[in-house]
């Protein structure tokens, strides 16, 4: 009864004080950081007001209620729909979060000490969970809709259907980096390829075998994407041309076949400052799709494409020639700055 009170009062307190108040000094407003775009990717306008002039964002999702960012320090979220996003604070999650999952019951954060938090009631109010998932390094999360929750970790695919009390591995030996699920089948992104599975999780097949990592996998439409990690893609770039230094596919029919569709982003290839330490980790960043157009983040800019990859026209150049992380709602797209790992 107690702890039922004080979570109570938590929430009360947590809706009676502005964003801002605690936890967050005082400081200039961030710009140059997330972009809007409203035409299908042709225009882009920065609705970074609001934010911390120096907030270190790892990630955006959106649905279609909120935008959220996650970053170093905490959650920070918008209504969709505003003309200009108006963003506040979640003021009792001030961890380093990677990324934010969506959930039947409430979103799901992960933290970079590699562990999760449930939202609860969309209040805001994040409290850890899968504690009992130890010594697993944990990248993504899924839940289905019939419950059932899927971890993808450095060991495999684990699966619970106790929310979280339990769980049991449903594929071993595979390093998951992504989980997704469309049209009832759930595919898993690794270091060698994506795994499919049509009977709720239960057994996996290959469907894609690659020889790099699969770093990013998701739902543009009616197909599904996967963006390849590839090593050394500055050297392999500069001694070869006429390719891209990672690939973009996409399958039409659940991941059966895989086609390329950046064979025409090659022009405006990114030249590192001098100064930079650490090689490029890639070259195509991510996708997204919004209407009838794709758009693409590569280290040269933003591309859109309205015959599906065919041709591409870039519509927005970055002057520090930055990388870009996607989410949409409805027709409207996001763009945050991605980590260029320099």
């Amino acid at each position: 009864m107690l702890s039922k009170i004080v979570f109570i009062c938590l929430l009360f307190w947590q809706s009676s004080i502005p964003c801002g108040f605690i936890h967050e000094p005082k400081c200039s407003s961030a710009f140059d950081l997330v972009y809007q775009s409203t035409d299908g990717g042709l225009t882009w306008q920065d609705v970074s007001s609001g934010l911390p002039s120096q907030l270190e964002v790892t990630d955006i999702f959106s649905d279609d209620r909120e935008i959220i960012l996650s970053s170093a320090s905490g959650i920070y979220r918008s209504q969709t729909g505003l003309k200009n996003p108006s963003w506040k604070k979640d003021m009792f999650l001030n961890d380093k979060i990677s990324s934010v999952f969506k959930g039947r019951s409430g979103n799901y954060a992960r933290n970079f000490d590699n562990g999760f938090y449930k939202e609860y009631m969309n209040t805001g109010t994040w409290l850890p969970v899968f504690k009992n998932l130890k010594e697993v390094w944990k990248w993504s999360f899924l839940e289905t809709p019939n419950g059932a929750l899927f971890i993808g970790s450095d060991h495999g695919i684990f699966k619970s259907g106790n929310n979280g009390q339990s769980w049991f591995k449903v594929l071993a030996d595979e390093k998951v980096l992504d989980l997704i699920q469309y049209e009832g089948m759930i595919l898993a992104s690794s270091f060698e390829g994506i795994f499919k599975s049509t009977d709720h999780g239960e057994s996996w097949q290959r469907v894609l075998k690659e020889s790099n990592v699969i770093r990013n996998m998701g739902i543009i439409g009616d197909q599904v994407f996967a963006i390849t990690y590839e090593e050394g893609p500055q050297q392999k770039a500069h001694s070869n041309p006429k390719e891209m230094a990672n690939k973009l596919l996409i399958s039409s029919d659940l991941g059966k076949t895989w086609k390329r569709i950046d064979e025409r982003l090659i022009a405006g290839r990114f030249v590192y400052q001098a100064q930079c330490n650490s090689n490029p980790t890639w070259f195509i960043n991510d996708v997204a799709k919004a209407g009838e157009f794709l758009v693409c983040s590569i280290d040269a800019g933003i591309f859109r494409s309205a015959d599906q990859g065919k041709t591409w026209t870039r519509v927005f150049t970055h002057k520090e020639n930055q990388i870009f992380n996607f989410t949409t709602t409805g027709k409207v797209i996001y763009a945050v700055k991605a980590n260029k790992g320099c």
